[in-house]
């Protein structure tokens, strides 16, 4: 446990930079409204809170990035968060942020992200479902 309840998880197979937690820590005391900072791992999923315009602009504030779901790989959390689902979940209802300066790597493949259970989750906005929506059809358009 780090202060007040703070957690340093590691998801399986991804290395933390030796900075990276120290970043975590100075985020959290920057914004400590926050329930979960997440380090940067190239070619993982993290959504941007992109429909909290005040929440998006004190991130930047504060050289963040707000999340409204990422793929558990180096995280700073007040409560567990096993997959990109359950980051959903809780960031439903509280506050996330990517911190750039945090960064680590995955030495394989992300979990897999079920992106039409993902969609029929009861913790989305209207306008998160269409932005979803229309993530998918860009997908399925490409494929």
């Amino acid at each position: 446990m780090t202060a007040a309840g703070w957690r340093f998880e590691v998801a399986p197979g991804v290395a933390p930079a030796p900075e990276c937690r120290a970043a975590l820590e100075a985020a959290r005391d920057a914004m400590p409204a926050a329930v979960l900072l997440a380090a940067h791992v190239p070619g993982d999923e993290a959504w941007p809170r992109i429909l909290d315009k005040e929440d998006a602009i004190e991130a930047c504030r504060h050289g963040l990035v707000a999340l409204r779901a990422v793929q558990p790989g180096a995280l700073l959390v007040r409560s567990g968060v096993a997959d990109f689902a359950a980051s959903a979940a809780l960031l439903a209802g509280g506050r996330g942020y990517l911190v750039p300066g945090a960064e680590a790597t995955r030495t394989g493949p992300a979990p897999p992200i079920a992106p039409l259970r993902l969609l029929t989750a009861p913790h989305w906005t209207r306008e998160e479902r269409l932005w979803q929506l229309f993530r998918l059809a860009r997908r399925a358009g490409r494929g």
